[in-house]
């Protein structure tokens, strides 16, 4: 009955520290602190008391909406008072006089020493054809993601046969770089790249199928595969096919791969062996090799490797002052003047950094070739 009975406007003593009466009514509910942002929470605790333990017609019961209304002003003073608080960005430490060295900079600056890094440099071009059936790629993950996972390159040659070998080229890196990353973290980056680029087969010798490339499986989605990844200090190489992964050593390249050719019954001519798409099944070369800052790897095309000799190749590196796109870019054009007639695609990768923390250095090589 007391909530339905019209109140009167009546006055409630001003808490104490807030400056000035309270007499505004909300919905005949009771008084409202005009400045109730302001209030201490002394203030409203003081007033509170008051509303529960204070004398009048209004029973509890009655106080509750008011009461709820206090409590939430309560509640927002901390965020209120939160607005006014400053936040200093530190990025460095020094002797101070009066405060400790703070750690959050000093781990910051491990973690970076102790993160990969790497630069990367790339180009391709159509040359003297008249569509572009190579793909070259990279990808740089977070630096949470690339412990897990490592930094990734790949390079892929469509075959010149097919009017496909672009989407098939294209197809093979980018679902390399998109699936290997969602792989198991429990996996190995051997297992985690054999099974995505055997997906990767199976999916394109599915489209040549349906595209009725069953009898002509050099005009269906068929392409070369190589690919890195630099995981702590080492780099896995997987390879499928005649690209070509190589590591400067002094004025030449060491070659780190095989291309899978073979030679015709007759003439000089040469076939592809192996590529992704040619079979339901297909068989992968992998290698891990120990890297150090400082190391320069270089994937190439048939393109380029057949008409480029590796010194020229480590002498356009070595004379590029740096620029790893100038050097490719270079590279790509030699062998177009030394009567490359084909889609050219060179990339380079330079370790600049590998990971100082013993528990990210690379595993022993016997371990690294368990599946």
């Amino acid at each position: 009955p007391d909530l339905l009975r019209p109140r009167s406007r009546r006055k409630l003593p001003a808490p104490v520290g807030s400056g000035k009466p309270n007499s505004r009514l909300i919905n005949g509910l009771g008084p409202v602190a005009d400045r109730a942002a302001g209030l201490s929470r002394l203030d409203f605790q003081r007033h509170l008391r008051y509303l529960v333990a204070g004398k009048g017609r209004m029973n509890l019961i009655a106080r509750l909406p008011l009461l709820m209304s206090f409590a939430l002003l309560m509640l927002a003073l901390p965020a209120a008072a939160a607005t006014e608080r400053r936040v200093a960005l530190v990025i460095g430490n020094s002797s101070y006089a009066n405060a400790p060295v703070l750690s959050n900079t000093v781990n910051d600056a491990r973690d970076m020493a102790a993160a990969l890094a790497v630069s990367i440099g790339h180009y391709s071009s159509r040359g003297t054809r008249a569509k572009n059936q190579d793909f070259i790629g990279a990808m740089i993950p977070d630096p949470a993601l690339a412990r897990l996972k490592g930094v990734a390159v790949a390079i892929a040659d469509g075959v010149s046969s097919s009017e496909v070998g672009h989407i098939a080229s294209e197809t093979a890196v980018k679902a390399f770089f998109s699936d290997y990353y969602c792989t198991s973290d429990a996996w190995t980056v051997k297992t985690s790249a054999q099974r995505v680029i055997a997906a990767t087969n199976a999916w394109l010798h599915a489209m040549t199928r349906k595209a009725f490339f069953v009898h002509e499986r050099e005009k269906g989605y068929v392409t070369t595969f190589s690919a890195i990844v630099f995981k702590g200090a080492t780099a896995h190489l997987f390879h499928v096919g005649d690209a070509r992964i190589g590591r400067l050593a002094g004025p030449s390249l060491e070659p780190l791969t095989v291309e899978h050719r073979i030679g015709a019954e007759e003439g000089n001519a040469t076939y592809l062996a192996r590529a992704l798409g040619l079979g339901p099944h297909v068989e992968i070369d992998y290698r891990a090799e120990q890297v150090a800052a400082g190391d320069i790897f270089v994937l190439t095309t048939d393109g380029v490797h057949e008409h480029v000799a590796a010194s020229e190749i480590a002498g356009r590196i070595a004379g590029c002052g740096g620029d790893l796109d100038a050097a490719a870019a270079g590279i790509a054009a030699l062998a177009l003047q030394n009567g490359s007639a084909d889609n050219v695609s060179v990339g380079i990768v330079r370790v600049d950094r590998v990971p100082e923390r013993p528990e990210e250095v690379a595993v022993p090589m016997e371990v690294a070739q368990l599946p």
